[in-house]
């Protein structure tokens, strides 16, 4: 499976210098912020989350000028689940926290579900167990 998985990074590393070419000087184009986005998937499913969250946040930025909130929310809660693998559990919550925001509003259950289990994981990774069990009960 991971000969797999690096086959599909190298595909859209082309990919991203194609259109690096293709839109010379245009940073901001969907589709640039698409395959950003699926590098970072794949750089954190490798378990490189440091090149994934970099790869997460440019894709971020792109989705944040062209408005794309449904998905901000997913990189959002993408970029939570590596700042937890980091340790970095306050900004993982910050990230979960934006991410449940846009799921509460668009009433996405199933995000909702996810997002508070993550947020249940981070809590007990920080040792605020009554929190976690709290964000464990809503997920269900």
């Amino acid at each position: 499976m991971e000969a797999t998985t690096k086959e599909t990074l190298n595909q859209l590393l082309i990919q991203e210098k194609e259109l690096a070419n293709k839109h010379v000087g245009k940073k901001d184009s969907l589709e640039l912020a698409d395959i950003l986005f699926e590098c970072g998937r794949v750089y954190n499913k490798l378990g490189e989350s440091f090149t994934s969250e970099n790869y997460f946040r440019k894709s971020l930025e792109i989705y944040k000028l062209k408005n794309e909130s449904e998905k901000c929310a997913l990189i959002h809660f993408q970029l939570g689940k590596v700042c937890k693998a980091q340790n970095k559990w306050e900004v993982a919550l910050n990230y979960l926290k934006k991410s449940f925001q846009y799921y509460q509003t668009s009433n996405d259950k199933v995000m909702i579900a996810k997002n508070l289990n993550v947020m249940g994981l981070v809590c007990k990774d920080m040792g605020s167990y009554k929190p976690a069990k709290e964000y464990f009960k809503q997920s269900l």
